[in-house]
């Protein structure tokens, strides 16, 4: 099955990923409202980077759905929301990122449906992190509160995570298909990885 291959041979870096103070810091709530919004403004620029990318990418439209899988309206709800619009993030780094997936769009396509499965995977853990940045920011556990990039489509988000997959397996890739969507899930994680070791979980900026 090509997804679970895929988690496997990611598996690593997530294990990585997961023990760096930012991951631990948005588990734990203990992340400050400015260093949050340096993530979110960061992320932003990544997914509209990424969702620029993929979108005139006609063979990977049974997989890619911008209804369901683009980000930036509920990640520029929340920066509005926590007041936080003025955030530029780390544009060097989401720069190197995005010129990647502009490389894998003309070169490799199939890499960004890995970028995918990374960016879709993420949602999973995303739904246990909004409760604790509820705690911590005190904010209220619903939409429009500042926590949309964790909360947006929550109902449903199991079953189209395990439909998503579903579709991946049902793909017959090339063996070069197949390379490239491995080679882009890898190469995001290594990218992500490489963020959340050096982004910083407090700020000495101040917000109301």
């Amino acid at each position: 099955m090509i997804a679970d291959f895929v988690k496997s041979q990611i598996a690593p870096i997530h294990a990585e990923i997961d023990r760096t103070p930012m991951a631990l810091a948005l588990v734990s709530g203990q992340i400050d409202r400015p260093a949050y919004g340096e993530l979110l403004a960061t992320m932003l620029r990544v997914h509209e980077g990424f969702e620029s990318a993929i979108s005139g990418i006609a063979e990977l439209g049974e997989l890619y759905d911008p209804t369901l899988h683009d980000r930036c309206d509920a990640i520029r709800a929340d920066l509005e929301a926590l007041g936080l619009q003025d955030m530029s993030g780390n544009s060097e780094w989401a720069s190197e990122v995005i010129e990647q997936f502009d490389r894998w769009s003309t070169e490799r396509p199939w890499a960004l449906l890995g970028a995918l499965y990374v960016f879709e995977g993420s949602r999973m853990g995303s739904m246990f992190i909004a409760k604790s940045l509820a705690k911590g920011f005190g904010l209220q556990l619903r939409a429009n509160s500042g926590l949309d990039y964790h909360l947006d489509g929550i109902e449903t988000r199991p079953q189209q995570w395990m439909q998503f997959r579903s579709r991946l397996n049902a793909l017959s890739p090339s063996a070069e298909q197949q390379h490239d969507l491995l080679a882009g899930a890898i190469g995001t994680m290594k990218f992500m990885a490489e963020f959340y070791r050096s982004a910083p979980t407090r700020s000495s900026l101040c917000h109301a």
